[in-house]
């Protein structure tokens, strides 16, 4: 990400900073339209899950220049969203869901620009859980996609 997309998507972020719970509400309202098959997989405590998330986001969107400092909690996340079932497609749908949010929750402030920052932040930060996904899988099975070149494939 380049450091104006950096300060895109942190001004974006701040500006919805009063309203962070509620558009997450709206995000996994759209996501599990979109992929109900997915509210069994994510759906835990939805009075929490849109402020934990919300908590990410904000630590995410902070370190946005400083990615390395994610890379294990990231990996750590998609492991665990592995062994809950979820797929590396499944994150391309969680990022249309969310960049569908902020065209909502932004109106015309989502410029073209803004929406190229925060796709480019969801598929960097959604590439560092894939990561962590992939060490999810049995020894065996690790060895015989690294040995063939399989990274990320079912």
């Amino acid at each position: 990400m380049t450091p104006e997309q950096v300060v895109l998507i942190r001004s974006s972020w701040q500006r919805l900073a009063p309203f962070h719970v509620q558009v997450l509400w709206l995000f996994y309202s759209r996501l599990f339209e979109i992929a109900p098959r997915l509210q069994g997989h994510l759906l835990r405590d939805m009075n929490i899950q849109p402020t934990r998330l919300a908590a990410l986001l904000e630590t995410a969107v902070a370190r946005l220049d400083q990615l390395e400092s994610l890379h294990s909690a990231l990996r750590v996340l998609g492991r665990r969203y592995a062994c809950c079932g979820i797929r590396d497609e499944d994150y391309n749908t969680v990022a249309e869901a969310f960049l569908w949010t902020l065209k909502q929750a932004l109106e015309d402030r989502f410029t073209p620009a803004l929406h190229e920052a925060w796709a480019n932040a969801c598929t960097t930060l959604a590439a560092l859980m894939k990561d962590g996904a992939a060490q999810a899988q049995p020894p065996r099975l690790r060895r015989l996609r690294s040995l063939f070149g399989l990274r990320g494939v079912g």
